[in-house]
């Protein structure tokens, strides 16, 4: 005896698709869905005490450029972020680089450490800039 699993369909173009069920498939349960925190977690580490100053963090080679920050701390909180340096050889990375520049500060700033976001499309930019800050917020806490 022969069992119908599915009927053989002309969808078009060439293609042919088969509808209906096959004969003693079980269905697998669909995953659960992905949970993502709302917000990053708070940081179980207080915050190192920064001494007041001008710090320069260290040059950091990217493959659009080299990328460093300099960092005013006062009262033992980071004042100023100032990137002395970053990927302007090339028409595309200045643009870039000044695209991303403003926000990254704003979020250093905000973050009063190197715990920032990438910058959509700046991905090297905003590495170098991380890694740069963390490099004057250490020598500011030493």
């Amino acid at each position: 005896m022969r069992r119908r699993v599915g009927r053989v369909v002309w969808a078009g173009l060439g293609s042919v698709a088969i509808v209906g069920t096959l004969a003693g498939c079980q269905a697998t349960p669909p995953a659960p869905p992905a949970t993502t925190p709302a917000a990053r977690p708070t940081p179980t580490t207080p915050p190192p005490v920064l001494h007041d100053g001008t710090f320069t963090g260290d040059v950091v080679s990217t493959p659009r450029g080299d990328v460093q920050v300099q960092i005013t701390v006062t009262s033992g909180r980071i004042d100023d972020i100032e990137v002395i340096k970053y990927p302007d050889e090339v028409a595309m990375s200045a643009n870039v680089s000044k695209r991303a520049i403003p926000v990254l500060v704003a979020e250093g700033l905000a973050a009063q450490s190197a715990d920032v976001d990438t910058v959509s499309g700046a991905t090297y930019t905003s590495i170098g800039y991380r890694d740069s800050l963390q490099s004057a917020i250490d020598q500011a806490a030493a």
